[in-house]
């Protein structure tokens, strides 16, 4: 009986232990799980920096090759809107002339933008190419609106600085493309194709 009480307590003792070291294991295996998926997040985010450099980049010089042609359809659809004469890349508004330049384009803003979406690791193409081309319509609209508003301000509001009219306008453009990128992570999340 005694012997009996020895090899039941040593196998609680045993159990015990195991139960310890399955634990201690278990612990193990969340740590490295955790270090996994960390480094995981880690490459991931490194993909996709990378991805925006190359695609913003690449956008970026493309868009700079056609800034000239952007910025006489700028002017083409403006002056339409505004029920103006235009020539090329200038409109007559009033009793000035507008030139819209390359900086007009919003060139960067657009590159910014569809680097950002395009670069987004592990996202079908299509999705990317379709908020793509709804964000780049958001954007030169902000843009027409922006370009629109500053002709009509400083024509109508002969006394203000043509400059500030045009510095404080031109803010628009950059919190409407970060929305835009901040809308594609949300839509992401909700349609669970990236982990919140």
């Amino acid at each position: 009986m005694d012997n009996n009480d020895n090899d039941s307590s040593s196998k609680k003792n045993n159990k015990f232990k195991n139960s310890k070291n399955n634990n201690f294991k278990n612990n193990n295996n969340i740590d490295d799980f955790n270090n996994k998926l960390n480094n995981k997040n880690v490459n991931y985010n490194k993909k996709y920096f990378i991805n925006f450099i190359i695609y913003f980049i690449t956008i970026y010089v493309i868009l700079i090759a056609l800034e000239k042609y952007i910025s006489q359809i700028l002017s083409f659809l403006i002056s339409i809107i505004l029920n103006t004469d235009f020539s090329e890349n200038c409109i007559v508004y009033g009793n000035k002339i507008y030139t819209i330049i390359s900086a007009c384009t919003c060139s960067l803003e657009i590159a910014l933008f569809t680097g950002y979406v395009l670069g987004t690791p592990k996202i079908d193409i299509k999705y990317k190419l379709l908020y793509s081309l709804f964000g780049i319509i958001i954007i030169n609209l902000a843009n027409i609106f922006r370009i629109i508003s500053i002709i009509t301000l400083n024509n109508r509001y002969n006394i203000l600085n043509y400059s500030f009219i045009h510095d404080t306008l031109s803010f628009i453009l950059f919190p409407v493309a970060l929305i835009l990128n901040i809308l594609w992570i949300y839509i992401l999340k909700k349609k669970g194709l990236i982990v919140k």
